[in-house]
């Protein structure tokens, strides 16, 4: 059973709206979603808008009243949001972070260390075969100057592209 966070009425069923983790009834998530519209509403052309103090003041009480709780709100617990203004309480449940799920649990300091020396070692490895393979050789047969990366290795030396299929031999017989 769901309760609405507005009127606090018993929700059965599918008769209801989610707005974060908050339950409203259809009701009041209707009127949740109308508010803005009356601020902007204004009065017919053919009457003449009434002035007194209570209309007045209503536009900055509607301004003044927290839009999930409808409570009024005291202008150093205003938070506003947009267009809407909401209480302290009812901003911090909207804001607030979720915790991680149960199932995504942070690793150990131990695994942590361990996949970071793993990571460390990785790439010390990496850099060790870029390096090598930027290394000038010369090759056995014709003593042309080329990286070692590039070479290729037939009994133990390295040749040259260009003197490594002369020799005729396979790559998969080296």
């Amino acid at each position: 059973m769901m309760q609405c966070k507005q009127c606090q009425k018993t929700i059965d069923g599918d008769a209801y709206q989610m707005v974060a983790d908050w339950v409203f009834c259809t009701v009041c998530f209707q009127q949740l979603l109308d508010k803005p519209q009356e601020r902007h509403t204004s009065s017919a052309p053919d009457t003449k808008p009434d002035t007194s103090d209570e209309e007045i003041t209503k536009p900055a009480d509607a301004a003044n009243r927290c839009r999930i709780c409808d409570g009024t709100v005291s202008e150093a617990q205003k938070v506003k949001l947009g267009i809407w203004t909401f209480c302290a309480g009812c901003y911090a449940e909207l804001a607030r972070r979720r915790d991680p799920e149960p199932s995504e649990e942070l690793p150990d300091e131990k695994e942590k260390a361990a996949q970071d020396q793993a990571a460390a070692e990785k790439a010390a490895e990496q850099e060790r075969i870029y390096l090598e393979s930027r290394k000038i050789v010369s090759c056995h047969a014709c003593g042309r100057q080329i990286h070692a990366g590039g070479s290729k290795l037939a009994e133990g030396e390295p040749y040259c592209p260009d003197c490594f299929y002369g020799l005729g031999l396979d790559e998969d017989n080296v």
